[in-house]
């Protein structure tokens, strides 16, 4: 089951996700207010809030590789949480905080933060595996595919990074703020931008595929 509690002071930008007298998701409570940038959010057995995340035992099973879960974006699961969660770990990252919700792959969590880090820790421990430091934020959630992270930060650009070090493989430039975590389709990594366009890369190298044009901003990313 997916908890999110906690405020903001930006749109969340994603359908369900903007009622700010709090939207029922997956059976649980989201609520915004405007006055703090503190986000919360607890996935099953994740929590950030304001640079901390923390750990809840026995509550997860699955992978969560992507922002909404998977590819339809559906942000459900059949797990659900035990009836007394109790904290196993806690690590304070910094900063500003979170915008948006880790995801869960491979035994790490990867997270991505308003200061640019990005960071990679180990789900039994919470010790970090490695942390990154990159001259941009991010609002939007990882996603992870095959060994490499797929992260969009607020100035526009996709970053493909190695998951088992945080090194960068590559990066593609859109024109505008990504908002939401990527998706994959065949051998394709899908991002949406502001400016409106819907990209497909070639998840290896980052080339572009094709581009499909809206004509309007995108805030929500693609569906499968």
């Amino acid at each position: 089951m997916l908890l999110l509690f906690g405020n903001v002071d930006r749109s969340l930008g994603c359908g369900d996700m903007r009622n700010e007298n709090g939207r029922t998701l997956r059976g649980l409570q989201l609520k915004i207010s405007s006055n703090t940038n503190k986000l919360s959010i607890a996935i099953a057995a994740i929590v950030l809030t304001c640079g901390t995340i923390a750990h809840i035992p026995n509550a997860w099973s699955a992978d969560w590789p992507m922002g909404r879960g998977n590819a339809a974006g559906t942000g459900a699961t059949e797990e659900s949480l035990p009836d007394a969660p109790e904290l196993l770990w806690e690590l304070n990252v910094g900063g500003l905080g979170f915008d948006a919700g880790p995801i869960i792959a491979g035994g790490r969590v990867f997270a991505a933060d308003h200061d640019g880090n990005v960071l990679a820790v180990d789900l039994l421990s919470g010790k970090e595996a490695w942390r990154i430091k990159l001259d941009t934020g991010f609002v939007a959630s990882p996603a992870y595919q095959d060994g490499t992270l797929f992260v969009g930060d607020y100035d526009g650009t996709l970053h493909a990074l190695d998951s088992a070090t945080g090194k960068e493989k590559w990066n593609f430039a859109t024109e505008m703020e990504i908002d939401a975590s990527p998706n994959f389709f065949g051998g394709n990594v899908l991002v949406t931008s502001q400016n409106g366009n819907l990209y497909s890369l070639e998840s290896l190298t980052g080339k572009l595929q094709w581009k499909y044009e809206t004509g309007d901003q995108l805030q929500c990313g693609a569906t499968l």
